[in-house]
């Protein structure tokens, strides 16, 4: 049986960041649980991603509960700050995807916004 996070991004080379949504629709709930347990196997507490970003633990913790849709900046401060304790790219890319944001990363190599 394979461990696999429930953020799990796609692979490929950084593009752009869009502020477009996703197609899908946003599930608090479970944009929040994923974060959360995310966060918990990595270790770290929200007063250390409060610490680290300028997202207050009371706001962390209402988006980790689906009370609260975190803007896309907020999910990248988040993302950023756990890759910073070990998560892949391509899990932060994972978590702005499930949040209902484009994603940052494409698999296309002939994507006109790829980035070399």
């Amino acid at each position: 049986m394979t461990n696999q996070s429930p953020v799990a991004g796609k692979s490929g080379r950084v593009i752009m960041a869009s502020t477009i949504r996703n197609k899908d629709p946003f599930d608090p709930e479970q944009f929040g649980k994923a974060l959360k347990l995310t966060r918990e196997r990595l270790g770290i507490s929200c007063y250390l991603i409060d610490g680290e970003t300028d997202i207050g633990r009371p706001y962390l913790s209402r988006i980790e509960s689906g009370l609260k849709q975190p803007s896309r900046i907020s999910v990248l401060k988040i993302g950023f700050s756990l890759f910073a304790h070990g998560l892949s790219l391509n899990q932060v890319d994972g978590l702005l995807q499930l949040a209902g944001f484009a994603s940052i990363f494409t698999n296309d190599p002939h994507d006109p916004r790829v980035q070399v």
